[in-house]
């Protein structure tokens, strides 16, 4: 939010706009993108366990909030305003069930 509100740019972040401007040109891309997705779903994933969810449930909530995130960052660059990343920060705890 703090890049976006500054520079009005988010440069190395969402790989959906990298995958959706390759899509179909190389599968070794496309292969990649994918496990790194998987991998940042694991890590949210362990860390949502570790806050007492269980393994499915956390896997779930998991590529939920990778969404979130993702579809803030969209949001944001469509809208030019920082708005839709700081809504979604202010309320990611109800959408993933964990309150501190």
């Amino acid at each position: 939010m703090q890049m976006y509100d500054e520079k009005g740019q988010i440069n190395g972040y969402t790989f959906t706009i990298m995958l959706s401007e390759i899509n179909g040109v190389s599968d070794e891309v496309h292969e990649k993108c994918g496990d790194l997705y998987k991998r940042i779903e694991e890590v949210f994933s362990i860390q949502l366990q570790s806050r007492g969810l269980s393994l499915e449930v956390a896997k779930h909530q998991a590529l939920m909030l990778v969404s979130l995130i993702e579809g803030s960052i969209l949001q944001s660059i469509m809208k030019r305003s920082s708005e839709p990343m700081r809504i979604l920060a202010q309320h990611i705890d109800q959408y993933i069930g964990i309150e501190d």
